[in-house]
């Protein structure tokens, strides 16, 4: 995700100049990442996430690690999702894999997801009743 918010960054003369434009670029340009990032979280919380969460409802697997892990699982596949869907070749995607800021940045999202989830739907029920 965060190589899609930057990938019209641009470092010029030593200035930070987001995609040529300045500030009001910057602006659209965050609010259209933000809508479609909303959109397919939206997308991955329907089809990946919420039938994993039955997954590990059904063994029992609801403590905050499993829920870190399924998360953090959860990202990378995204992660993956969103590198085919741009088209990236077999060979891009075999080095897509390596550690860099986009791929340890997809599973740490997702493990926090994970735990936000716990802490609010699962824990904050266990207190309340």
């Amino acid at each position: 995700m965060a190589f899609l918010m930057f990938q019209d960054v641009r470092f010029q003369a030593g200035t930070f100049d987001i995609g040529g434009d300045g500030l009001l670029h910057w602006l659209l340009g965050s609010t259209r990442v933000g809508l479609a990032a909303l959109a397919f979280g939206s997308v991955v919380t329907l089809f990946g996430g919420v039938p994993l969460y039955l997954l590990l409802r059904r063994f029992g697997w609801l403590g905050p690690f499993h829920l870190l892990l399924a998360g953090a699982l959860l990202g990378l596949l995204a992660y993956l999702v969103v590198a085919i869907a741009l088209g990236l070749p077999l060979h891009t995607l075999r080095s897509a894999f390596k550690p860099n800021a986009v791929t340890t940045l997809a599973p740490i999202c997702g493990a926090v997801a994970g735990i936000v989830f716990w802490l609010i739907a699962l824990k904050g029920r266990k207190e309340r009743g």
